[in-house]
């Protein structure tokens, strides 16, 4: 998968590349042939940003994909809005709190759905990837990738993950109850779209911890060797 992914830069595209990293880690850019001074070309270090976005990615999509990935991991738990959390937290000490409980698993098991579903938005946006964004990828920070991929992919994310969380949503009733709040609501001039709110903010908390996790990867992988589960990785990080 990771090959298909690869881009193989243009002479003057490699060369930028190569000088960009040598200013900023003090190898040798193009004019030491291509190579810099740990050891690897500029076609290498195209390649292992592509490489540590693309298993990044692929991380923490199969983590958040599976089975309480959102739910039992409080990193990334998506609590209820704040106002239902009072509601909750009042019904809970009285012991009728299954139908706001219900909703908060539904909620998570939604997120935990549409996961996957990403993974072709990052790999297609890791393809796309030009010469300019490889650059800006490696003078920015830690996050720099994820930061790439966030600003590539969050619309379309936000419509692939709306479906299965409205599924997940309708399948408590709580688009129901929210639809009937609206309606008594609006009596008293108070019109507001709750539906499109809850599952705007379930998706916005599925999708923040998705991020979260990513910047967590691309760190990982930047600083520790024991992530680096590539030869390329290993050359180009461990080198700069």
């Amino acid at each position: 998968l990771t090959g298909a992914l690869l881009l193989t830069p243009g002479l003057a595209h490699a060369d930028a590349l190569g000088d960009i990293f040598g200013s900023i880690f003090g190898k040798g850019g193009s004019s030491a042939g291509g190579l810099f001074g740990g050891g690897f070309t500029n076609a290498d270090a195209d390649s292992a940003l592509r490489q540590a976005l693309t298993i990044g990615a692929g991380n923490v999509v199969k983590r958040l994909g599976a089975f309480d990935g959102y739910f039992a991991d409080p990193k990334v738990h998506i609590p209820l809005p704040k106002s239902l959390q009072q509601v909750q937290s009042g019904l809970k000490a009285v012991g009728y709190s299954k139908p706001l409980d219900d909703l908060e698993l539904k909620i998570n098991r939604g997120a935990e759905t549409a996961a996957p579903k990403a993974k072709t938005l990052f790999v297609n946006a890791i393809k796309a990837m030009t010469i300019q964004d490889a650059i800006g990828i490696v003078k920015g920070g830690d996050t720099a990738g994820t930061e790439f991929l966030k600003g590539k992919t969050l619309p379309s994310l936000t419509t692939a993950f709306t479906p299965p969380m409205n599924n997940a949503l309708s399948s408590v009733g709580a688009l129901k109850a929210a639809d009937k709040v609206a309606s008594e609501t609006a009596k008293f001039g108070y019109r507001k779209d709750l539906r499109g709110e809850l599952i705007s903010y379930a998706v916005g908390s599925a999708l923040s911890g998705m991020f979260l996790y990513l910047g967590e990867e691309e760190k990982a992988i930047r600083e520790n060797p024991a992530k680096r589960t590539t030869a390329i990785l290993k050359k180009v990080f461990g080198a700069v």
